[in-house]
């Protein structure tokens, strides 16, 4: 029989990942978003984490760098979780230090969060959970993301580098970056028309292009087009 071909590329941080049943345990930590859009209240960032050896309860994750948002904690110091597994219940393995369930410690301005782990979880085991932020005012380039564990054992994980998707989401590029954020607007506003001539018809062109995608339902209005003889209507 001769050999097949196989694809000798890295997957989920792994050399010849994809190769069939290359398999290893190794570290791996990301992290994406769902809306690169300035002000957007409805942000969710998205935490994969694999972890190459045992987690055990009261074991901590800290991730920090998340700098810029408009999410303040609440009372307690805390932020909610959710599950991103599809079903899972990821978020369920974490609570705060002070044992809060389904919740992280966060602070603000440092943009760190904290995560106990709230039961034993096996070394391989891929988790992944959520949480909504607000995005800043302004645009900005998404900020340097790191991970880092303190686990039992001595196995604890030093301060790394998270994974970002680095794809375009939205029309941005990058846009998919954790809290790689732009501010909607038009790149290209142009408009002319096809006839100077007084009562004649005359065909206005418009060519927009935005900096973010537009969805079905989003309004755009064009103002003081005065003098045209034309009714009111589509």
């Amino acid at each position: 029989p001769a050999p097949m071909t196989r694809p000798a590329t890295k997957l989920l941080g792994v050399a010849n990942g994809a190769d069939p049943l290359e398999v290893k345990l190794q570290n791996y930590f990301a992290i994406g978003q769902s809306n690169p859009a300035a002000g957007a209240t409805n942000n969710e960032i998205t935490v994969t984490l694999v972890f190459a050896v045992a987690l055990a309860a009261s074991d901590t994750v800290t991730i920090s760098g998340l700098t810029g948002t408009q999410t303040d904690p609440d009372g307690n110091g805390d932020i909610a979780l959710a599950d991103a597994s599809g079903g899972s219940n990821d978020h369920q393995k974490f609570r705060t230090v002070a044992d809060v369930a389904n919740k992280g410690d966060w602070v603000k301005n440092t943009g760190t969060l904290t995560l106990e782990a709230a039961e034993g979880v096996t070394a391989g085991t891929m988790l992944r959970l959520k949480f909504t932020v607000t995005n800043p005012a302004a645009a900005q380039a998404s900020p340097a993301v790191s991970i880092a564990a303190t686990i039992a054992g001595g196995n604890n994980v030093a301060q790394v580098a998270m994974t970002k998707p680095g794809t375009a989401l939205g029309g941005v590029a990058n846009g998919a970056d954790p809290l790689m954020v732009v501010v909607p607007a038009f790149t290209t506003k142009a408009i002319g028309q096809s006839n100077p001539t007084a009562g004649a018809t005359n065909r206005l062109t418009v060519t927009l292009v935005s900096a973010t995608a537009l969805a079905v339902g989003d309004t755009v209005t064009i103002s003081a087009l005065t003098g045209a003889v034309a009714t009111d209507g589509n």
